[in-house]
C-alpha cells in the first residue's frame, strides 16, 4: 500500500470552538480531488472517497485518530470515481461503490482493497446495509442489487419500475420496505425491491424539476429526504405520509442539500451541506435552519465551493467536498450560545393558518417578532408585542418563518398561510 501521511497542526476537534469559524479545514489533499462521501466507523476511524482523473489510485482517505492525521490508500483502480461508503458490521468490512460496476471492499482496515465482480458495468451510486447480512446497491440503468451474505455476493433484482434510469440514493426501513430517489422521482417498494411505484407527492410534474440527494431514517418512524432547491421532507409515521419542510434561510438563496445528519444524542439537532457552499444547522428537527461558517472561502456564497457529504460520530463532525478538503466541527452547548432556546417548547396554531396565528411556550420577554417569506423578505414586524397573536389575513398564501427575538434568544417556527 502506498500512502501519504498528512500531519496537521490541529491536535483535537475542540480547537474549532476557540476559532472564529464553526467548521475548520483538517486536511487538503493534492491533487485536489472532489470528495463525494465521508463515513465514520467509530470514534477514531473514518473514511472518505472521491474522484481522481489524473492516473492515481489514491482516492480512498482514512484517519485513525479522529481526523487529526490522514493517509491515502491504494485501491488498484486508477482514474476512478467512487461515490459512497458503508459497512454491515461497524467497520470490520468496508464497502465502496463507483463507476463501471466497481465494488471494492476491505477487511483489514484498507491495507488491501479487493474488487468484487457483481455482474454489472453500470455506474453504482449508493450502497446501504440494512443489517450485517442484508444490503442494497443502486445505480444507473435502474440497477438495484441485493446481498444476503454481508456483501460477499450480490444479485441483480431486475427491478420493475417506470420512469427511472439513474438511481442516486437507496434506503430501506426493513427487508420489504425501501425507497429510491433520483432526478424527478422518489419511489418505494413493499416487496424487497422487486417492484417500485412513485411515492405520493414525488411523481414527475410537467414543468417542475427536482432531484433527491439524500434519504435517511433515524428510526422506524422518523425519516427525512433532501434535494434540490431546498427540498426537505419529513415523515413521522414510517413513511406513510411526508411533511413538506422546505429549507428557507432568511436573507440567503435556497440551494441543493446534498447531505444531512442528525445527532444520535439529540435528534432535534441536525446539520446539512450542499451546493454554493451551503452549510446549515437546525435545532428543531428541521423546522428552521441557520447558516454555519467555515474557513473555506466562498462558504454560503453564490459560486462558492460544493460540500458533498458530512457525517457525525457522537458530537464530532467531518465534512468533505470540492478542492480535496476535509473539515471538522465539534458540537458543544457553547456552539449554540447565540441561538440559545429550546425551540420545540414553542407551539404555533393553527398551522396552516388563515387569519390569526397564536404561539405559546415562549417565556422570555419579546423584543421583536418578524414574519419572513420564502424568499427571505421580512413581511411583518411587531415590536414589543402585547400578546401572542399575529394577524395573518394580509399575507399571501405560502410558507413563512415566524422569528421571535428577545435579548438573549432567537427562535424560529415554520408556518403556512392558506
Amino acid at each position: 500500500m502506498k500512502s501519504v501521511l498528512f500531519k496537521l497542526l490541529l491536535t483535537c476537534f475542540i480547537s474549532t470552538s476557540l476559532m472564529a469559524q464553526d467548521w475548520n479545514t483538517l486536511v487538503t489533499f493534492t491533487p485536489a480531488s472532489t470528495l463525494k462521501d465521508i463515513y465514520w466507523v467509530n470514534e477514531s476511524t473514518a473514511y472518505a472517497v472521491g474522484s481522481m482523473y489524473n492516473g492515481t489510485a489514491l482516492n480512498v482517505k482514512k484517519t485513525t485518530d479522529g481526523g487529526i492525521t490522514w493517509e491515502e490508500q491504494f485501491t488498484g483502480n486508477t482514474e476512478m470515481n467512487y461515490y459512497e461508503i458503508d459497512s454491515p458490521n461497524n467497520g470490520e468490512d468496508v464497502f465502496i461503490v463507483g463507476n463501471y460496476g466497481i465494488l471494492i471492499y476491505t477487511n483489514d482496515g484498507g491495507e488491501n482493497w479487493n474488487n468484487l465482480d457483481i455482474g454489472t458495468t453500470e455506474h453504482l451510486r449508493d450502497i446501504f446495509f440494512l443489517s450485517n447480512l442484508i444490503g442494497f446497491i443502486c445505480g444507473d440503468g435502474a440497477t438495484v442489487l441485493k446481498t444476503v451474505d454481508g456483501g460477499m455476493t450480490w444479485i441483480n433484482l431486475n427491478a420493475v419500475m417506470t420512469g427511472v434510469n439513474t438511481i442516486g440514493k437507496i434506503c430501506f426501513l426493513n427487508e420489504d420496505r425501501g425507497f429510491i430517489g433520483g432526478f424527478n422521482f422518489m419511489q418505494e417498494t413493499f416487496d424487497g425491491g422487486l417492484t417500485w411505484t412513485y411515492v405520493p407527492g414525488f411523481e414527475p410534474v410537467a414543468g417542475e424539476l427536482f432531484q433527491i440527494q439524500d434519504i435517511q431514517f433515524l428510526n422506524d418512524n422518523v425519516g427525512y429526504v433532501s434535494g434540490d432547491v431546498g427540498l426537505f421532507y419529513k415523515t413521522e409515521d414510517g413513511a406513510e405520509t411526508w411533511i413538506d419542510k422546505q429549507v428557507v434561510i432568511p436573507d440567503y438563496l435556497t440551494e441543493s442539500l446534498f447531505s444531512f445528519k442528525f445527532l444520535d444524542s439529540d435528534p432535534n439537532i441536525g446539520f446539512a451541506c450542499g451546493y454554493y457552499g451551503l452549510l446549515i444547522r437546525t435545532y428543531d428537527a428541521g423546522d428552521t435552519w441557520e447558516l454555519m461558517s467555515s474557513d473555506i472561502p466562498g462558504t454560503n456564497t453564490p459560486g462558492g465551493p460544493t460540500f458533498h457529504a458530512l457525517d457525525f460520530f457522537g458530537n464530532k463532525g467531518l465534512m468533505a467536498g470540492s478542492g480535496g478538503k476535509i473539515s471538522g466541527y465539534e458540537y458543544t452547548t457553547t456552539s449554540t450560545s447565540e441561538f440559545n432556546t429550546t425551540h420545540n417548547s414553542i407551539s404555533i396554531y393553527p398551522n396552516p393558518v388563515k387569519d390569526l396565528l397564536t404561539f405559546t411556550g415562549y417565556e422570555n420577554m419579546i423584543d421583536e417578532i418578524q414574519v419572513i417569506d420564502i424568499n427571505g423578505k421580512v413581511c411583518k414586524v411587531i415590536y414589543h408585542p402585547s400578546n401572542n397573536n399575529i394577524q395573518c389575513d394580509d399575507l399571501l398564501n405560502g410558507k413563512y418563518i415566524l422569528r421571535i427575538i428577545s435579548e438573549k434568544t432567537i427562535s424560529h417556527k415554520l408556518f403556512i398561510k392558506n
